[in-house]
């Protein structure tokens, strides 16, 4: 069992890069537009 909660853990999903500063964004649906240079995604 405890291994099954670790692998839960480390797959989680990939974070998203924004194509205008390749910052990492881990919760995209947090964001509307890059906290970073304010291009917006849709």
């Amino acid at each position: 069992m405890i291994m099954f909660e670790h692998f839960a853990l480390v797959s989680s999903p990939a974070a998203y890069v924004c194509r205008g500063c390749g910052t990492e964004i881990a919760n995209k649906g947090a964001f509307v537009r890059c906290p970073v240079c304010g291009i917006v995604w849709g």
